[in-house]
């Protein structure tokens, strides 16, 4: 017989998964050994699967919206859009790329937050 094991808020570390938050930071925050959260993630994954790969799977949901959207801009869409309309998306396309390579606001919202 094995130790009693030591109680984790499962919604807690859940969640804490889904913020992309890495074991050991998990660790920390619920207060326990690195081990204890893994052994736990992986006991998740047995019993509950796809639950603990909610950021994988966002991410692939959101490449797939970004490849349709992609697909749909042709460059006649380009050639008829306005100036106003061309500002505004390279507005968006310039504050992601700025806020990915860190020099941007961190304050990243809505669609921008997406892309």
């Amino acid at each position: 017989m094995g130790r009693r094991k030591i109680p984790i808020n499962t919604e807690r570390l859940l969640c804490l998964r889904r913020e992309g938050k890495t074991i050991k930071a998990i660790s920390e925050e619920l207060g326990v050994s690195i081990p204890t959260v893994s052994r736990r993630i992986a006991e998740l994954e047995n019993s509950e699967g796809v639950l603990t790969k909610y950021r994988e799977l966002q991410g692939l949901q959101l490449s797939m919206l970004q490849t349709r959207i992609l697909e749909v801009i042709t460059p006649e869409k380009i050639e008829k859009a306005s100036i106003v309309e061309l500002l505004l998306c390279f507005h968006i396309l310039k504050k992601t790329e700025l806020a990915i390579q860190g020099k941007g606001s961190s304050r990243v919202s809505g669609v921008i937050k997406y892309l």
